[in-house]
């Protein structure tokens, strides 16, 4: 089977994702039990075999995105907590992944005796990624953040994105190769319809460019 080494889970990832974990749970008043328990659930949730991309490298690139931005979030254990809750849930058979994320969110966090402000935040957050519409209403400076870092490897290098793309179709290798290539062509098209992929300035800055180059790029090799 083939592999992406660039995407996968690494030890300083997990270092990275222990260390932001242990950060983000400090001030909660739960055990430290059921604090390692739902982290063994996480991990194990996104190391399921069928992850080719959207498992622990994802988030912990994700984290990494918003550590460089993260004195100027106003609610960071939402967004943090939202890293690690959004993609949960993800059964590429389903149309549903966010609302499940989502509710298992909240369930994990009340045990977790996070604020109920903060898991409402969460919650809205999460099912923001159904959509990811840069030009939403709904999206504050906060979602802002939280969204462009889960589209950041859009404007990765040509040979990362690559990379992205093959483990995408491995996630969806159930699905008959005329039928991948027109429902992808359709998600693609999508982002290039709209002003810019990244909604705020300093992601755009660095990667609109790239990402609508890149993106260009698997529409035409689709066909």
């Amino acid at each position: 089977m083939e592999t992406f080494p660039a995407l996968q889970v690494t030890s300083p990832d997990l270092a990275l994702l222990r260390e932001n974990w242990c950060w983000l749970l400090s001030d909660c008043q739960s055990s430290d039990e059921s604090k390692h328990a739902t982290y063994l659930m996480l991990a194990k949730q996104y190391s399921s075999k069928n992850r080719f991309y959207h498992n622990l490298h994802h988030i912990a690139e994700m984290i990494r995105s918003i550590d460089s931005v993260r004195e100027r979030l106003h609610n960071p254990q939402s967004v943090y907590l939202a890293v690690w809750f959004h993609d949960a849930v993800y059964n590429t058979r389903s149309s549903d992944n966010e609302e499940k994320s989502a509710r298992l969110a909240m369930t994990e966090m009340e045990k977790l005796m996070v604020p109920l402000s903060n898991r409402q935040i969460v919650e809205k957050l999460i099912l923001h990624t159904k959509t990811h519409d840069p030009e939403s209403d709904a999206i504050d400076a906060d979602m802002a953040v939280f969204l462009d870092a889960d589209l950041s490897i859009l404007g990765s290098s040509t040979e990362l994105y690559s990379q992205y793309s093959k483990a995408i179709r491995k996630e969806y290798s159930w699905v008959p190769r005329i039928l991948y290539r027109t429902g992808r062509k359709k998600i693609l098209e999508s982002f290039l319809t709209k002003k810019r992929t990244y909604i705020t300035d300093q992601m755009a800055e660095r990667f609109e460019e790239q990402a609508r180059t890149n993106i260009a790029a698997e529409i035409e090799s689709l066909w």
